[in-house]
């Protein structure tokens, strides 16, 4: 299961013809930044509008929580916040333990590769160390295929 990229568009043929501004004009219906739709293999189509407004509500989340727990000194803010800092380092240790249990108890299920799909994405995407972190962790844990 993989992701796949759309081209990106060349943004210095859309500037404008007189030159008076550095700043690059969109090609019609294209945002600067923007052109890149992450399609998964189920055919789910993740759009730009659709990434901007989670990374707008996540941020929107992470005020409102750090204001409970600042102003209001809430209990239950610091608790989440606890879950989500521990869920964090939790979430890409727990993929060795439950790739091995997919390859040996569980017949090579998908629904494993569709939950640590983000960790793919990363290390398709990102820079070469969290491949490199990534490949070594998994590879304690089952047979990875010489690539």
């Amino acid at each position: 299961m993989g992701l796949t990229r759309t081209p990106a568009v060349d943004h210095g043929r859309c500037c404008q013809a007189n030159g008076s501004s550095s700043r690059p004009l969109a090609a019609p219906g294209i945002m600067p930044g923007m052109e890149d739709v992450v399609v998964v293999e189920t055919g789910i189509r993740i759009g730009p509008i659709v990434a901007t407004v989670i990374g707008v509500a996540c941020a929107a989340f992470c005020l409102w929580l750090t204001v409970r727990i600042v102003n209001r000194r809430e209990r239950w803010a610091k608790r989440t916040l606890a879950t989500i800092v521990i869920g964090s380092f939790v979430y890409p240790l727990s993929a060795g333990p439950m790739f091995w249990v997919n390859e040996h108890a569980l017949g090579e299920s998908q629904i494993v590769y569709a939950i640590y799909q983000p960790l793919f994405w990363v290390a398709e995407h990102g820079p070469e160390w969290p491949a490199g972190l990534l490949l070594t962790y998994l590879s304690l844990f089952v047979r990875l295929p010489n690539c």
